[in-house]
């Protein structure tokens, strides 16, 4: 028998581990590439389809919109769960007039959740002879329901509106502003809002005052200096018609039909 020095049986030794080596990585990524084609063959196979399709929603204040969001979210039969085109069909959902957002889910058993976020109607808009339900991001949502009360907003010129889209009328925009931050202010519960030709904002308040904000720059400002008129001159109604804050820094007031009197407040909101 040969006998071998210590070095070659070292150098013998490491082949045979690196040997070794090679093949546990070569059969570990044997496995995975096994494993991998077999859940992909699993969840591409026509056994896991889309079985059941479930929408998630609030009641919609009209029959026909239910039928036709879950007309819309149906699926032909054969889908396959795992190549649905999830963005598209919650694409296809959310272009509703009436749907501000689509969250889609998909579960192993074969079912598909949208759940649908619908838009509320927080004003009517009064434009070029129609009435609309628009939100709190100036969305057409639909025609305007009668038994609806809600604050108007009256435009005094033509804006053009799309069941589904945003107005991008700067003046309607800043109409919803002023009501949103009107919420906050006591004493302050719009009926109606007036947008002049002008661009002009004025508030016909429960309380018969109109105030008048004019453009739709300084909001806050404007709207604080009506909360301390209210808060710092009860009752209003009783001696003045108007409040005009279109300069917060200088608001006014008139008493009776022609006369205009500075309130007797401090300009500062603060």
């Amino acid at each position: 028998m040969k006998d071998y020095t210590p070095g070659y049986r070292s150098a013998r030794e490491n082949a045979a581990r690196r040997a070794s080596a090679r093949w546990g990585w070569i059969t570990a990524c044997l496995t995975l590439a096994a494993a991998g084609v077999s859940v992909a063959a699993a969840l591409t196979s026509p056994a896991i389809t889309v079985r059941r399709v479930r929408v998630v929603m609030p009641a919609l204040p009209l029959e026909s919109e239910s039928r036709c969001t879950l007309s819309r979210a149906a699926l032909p039969p054969g889908v396959r769960l795992a190549l649905m085109d999830v963005r598209g069909y919650a694409d296809a959902l959310r272009r509703l007039p009436w749907v501000r957002s689509v969250t889609v889910r998909r579960g192993l058993d074969g079912t598909v959740t949208a759940e649908v976020e619908v838009r509320s109607p927080v004003a009517r808009l009064v434009c070029g002879g129609r009435r609309w339900e628009v939100d709190d991001d100036g969305v057409i949502i639909r025609p305007a329901r009668r038994d609806l009360d809600l604050p108007e907003i009256v435009m005094n010129q033509a804006v053009p509106v799309c069941r589904g889209a945003r107005v991008e009328a700067e003046n309607v925009l800043g109409a919803i502003a002023a009501l949103a931050l009107s919420r906050g202010v006591s004493g302050l519960t719009p009926v109606s809002i007036t947008v002049d030709q002008t661009d002009g904002i004025c508030f016909n308040n429960g309380d018969n005052i109109a105030v008048w904000l004019g453009r739709a720059d300084d909001l806050p400002y404007k709207m604080a200096v009506v909360e301390r008129i209210y808060r710092l001159e009860p009752p209003v109604a009783d001696r003045l018609v108007s409040v005009d804050v279109s300069v917060p820094q200088m608001p006014t007031g008139t008493r009776g039909a022609t006369a205009r009197n500075r309130p007797s407040v401090t300009p500062d909101a603060g």
